[in-house]
């Protein structure tokens, strides 16, 4: 047998549209133009998203057989606390206990692209460091840039795939 047995294997999960239904934060940026960011981003209303129910029960499924679960999220880093208690809500104790949740510096929110971000924290915390599963992500551009990486990554499909809705990649 190989030794992928004995060996950690981690899948990456996005927060926004994959464990967090943000349909009702989306309507900020899907329904005006320019779309709504500073809105759809507030802390107020990041705590009111719902879980996403599949994506929950995948993650701890995939926890329960030994995989380790990890959020790379596009999130700021200062909505940690906000994104914790969220998590802390919805996931079982004992997967939020060793949950790594990676979250974008404040400096580079607004400026560097989600996919861009995720792939410089793939780069830097996992190429050739830890063994990656997949990933999944309801961004397009994030999913491309995984499959670049050599990661198989799976599209959650959420509304902002529908033509003319959305704007992937913020």
């Amino acid at each position: 047998m190989s030794d992928i047995l004995h060996e950690r294997v981690w899948v990456i999960f996005d927060m926004d549209g994959v464990l967090a239904d943000d349909s009702k934060r989306r309507t900020w940026i899907d329904d005006y133009d320019p779309p709504r960011w500073d809105i759809y981003n507030s802390p107020e209303l990041l705590g009111e998203d719902t879980p996403v129910p599949n994506s929950i029960s995948l993650m701890e499924s995939m926890f329960l057989i030994g995989l380790t679960p990890v959020v790379i999220t596009g999130r700021k880093e200062s909505w940690r606390k906000i994104t914790l208690e969220w998590l802390s809500t919805y996931l079982s104790k004992e997967l939020y206990d060793v949950l790594e949740v990676i979250m974008r510096p404040d400096h580079l929110f607004g400026i560097v692209r989600n996919y861009q971000y995720k792939r410089d924290v793939y780069l830097r915390e996992f190429e050739g460091k830890r063994r990656v599963l997949c990933a999944f992500d309801d961004d397009p551009l994030c999913v491309k840039s995984y499959l670049r990486l050599g990661v198989s990554a799976h599209l959650v499909p959420t509304s902002n795939l529908l033509p003319g809705v959305g704007q992937p990649g913020q």
